[in-house]
């Protein structure tokens, strides 16, 4: 793994847990939510390993905020479309 890949691991790690924190959701309820371990989180929310795209957006559907919220800031200014892509995927809003 790059040191480039370790930092978005554990700066998506730290949004994670800030987010499920602020959403008082522990660790155990999040696995279960998403269909992981316990330990799963744990490694996720340390950056020691990462997770799907599918299980980015489903925690910002659980927690309630976009996925520009979880995922870390160098992120977002690399694509910055990708909030109207998953807006195009899952309209919030009726035409």
């Amino acid at each position: 793994m790059s040191k480039d890949e370790v930092k978005f691991n554990k700066a998506l790690g730290l949004n994670i847990r800030t987010e499920r924190r602020k959403q008082r959701i522990t660790q155990e309820d999040l696995a279960g939510m998403l269909g992981l371990s316990r330990v799963q989180i744990v490694n996720i929310e340390q950056g020691r390993s990462t997770t799907s795209l599918f299980n980015i957006v489903k925690i910002s559907e659980l927690f309630g905020v976009t996925i520009k919220r979880i995922l870390p800031s160098k992120a977002q200014s690399l694509d910055p479309t990708l909030e109207e892509l998953y807006e195009q995927v899952y309209p919030t809003t009726t035409p």
